[in-house]
C-alpha cells in the first residue's frame, strides 16, 4: 500500500495532502480486509482513491478547469500550471480507471 500512496502522492501533490490520502488508501484497503481473493486489492484501492480525489478536486475546481483521471489539471496538461503537479507512471492507466466495478461490490 505505500507504492499505492506514493503514487497518488505525486499525482496530487499540489491540490492533496499527504496525510488524506494516506487516511483515503488506508481506509479503503480496509474495506478489502475479508476478501479472498488479494492479488489485484491495490489495484482497485489505487483506482477507486484516484477516482474519489479527482470527484473531490472537480466539485471544488474553478469553472471552465477540469480533472483529468491522473489527477491533473487541464492546466496542467497543457503545460501551463505551476511547478509541483506531476502525472502518474505506466502502470496506472485510463483504462484501469475506468471499470465500472464499485471495489465494495467485488468483495467476497
Amino acid at each position: 500500500m505505500e507504492q499505492v500512496a506514493f503514487r497518488l502522492r505525486e499525482a496530487f501533490a499540489a491540490r492533496v495532502s499527504d496525510r488524506e490520502i494516506g487516511e483515503r488508501v488506508l481506509a479503503t484497503y480496509h474495506r478489502f480486509d475479508g476478501s479472498k481473493v488479494r492479488d489485484f486489492i491495490p489495484l482497485l484501492v489505487e483506482n477507486a482513491v484516484r477516482r474519489e480525489l479527482v470527484a473531490g478536486l472537480q466539485a471544488t475546481a474553478e469553472p471552465g478547469s477540469a480533472v483529468s483521471a491522473d489527477g491533473v489539471s487541464d492546466a496542467v496538461a497543457a503545460g501551463t500550471a505551476t511547478a509541483g503537479a506531476s502525472t502518474t507512471d505506466a502502470s496506472t492507466t485510463d483504462a484501469a480507471a475506468d471499470d465500472t466495478a464499485h471495489p465494495d461490490t467485488l468483495v467476497a
